[in-house]
């Protein structure tokens, strides 16, 4: 993992946020290359998901949600059904969690990969039980250095805008 920024907190309604770039050549190798240091993580998937089979995403979902995984975000073409997938494998943590909390997923279909990257950093949360145990944020493009660069580009570009807002 490489960390690409930190975005500091925004009083008490946002924490802190250390956000990496994760790339994997697959969805299942995500959980393998991810190192959080805390308890708990969000993710933001890049990934064209129309020829990767149900049982893939579902083993990777499995394996980030038995590592922390808190909050989903999917980007790209198919990422309803990454979302939905994710939805499935979560569903059985959901059921032992109580009040409003669950794991969050989102989907983004119609945001360019640069406006995903803005909510992701900016706007994506998780839910009370995770606040305080949820300071990585994993950007993970998948099977695509394309993508890699840009987001790498993209999220330099996001992080001197938060500097400067300072």
């Amino acid at each position: 993992m490489e960390r690409l920024l930190v975005r500091p907190a925004d009083g008490d309604l946002l924490p802190e946020k250390v956000i990496s770039l994760c790339p994997s050549d697959t969805i299942e190798n995500v959980a393998d290359k991810t190192a959080p240091s805390s308890a708990n993580f969000g993710l933001l998937v890049a990934m064209n998901a129309q020829n990767v089979t149900d049982e893939s995403i579902l083993k990777g979902a499995k394996k980030l949600l038995s590592k922390g995984l808190a909050c989903l975000c999917a980007w790209g073409p198919d990422c309803k059904r990454v979302h939905n997938l994710f939805d499935i494998a979560a569903q059985e943590i959901n059921d032992k969690l109580s009040g409003d909390d669950v794991i969050m997923t989102t989907w983004q279909p119609d945001e360019s990969i640069e406006e995903a990257l803005w909510l992701f950093i900016h706007c994506e949360f998780v839910t009370e039980k995770f606040t305080k145990t949820c300071k990585d944020w994993i950007i993970a493009p998948i099977a695509n250095s394309e993508w890699e660069q840009l987001i790498r580009s993209k999220t330099a570009h996001i992080a001197k805008s938060i500097t400067e807002n300072d």
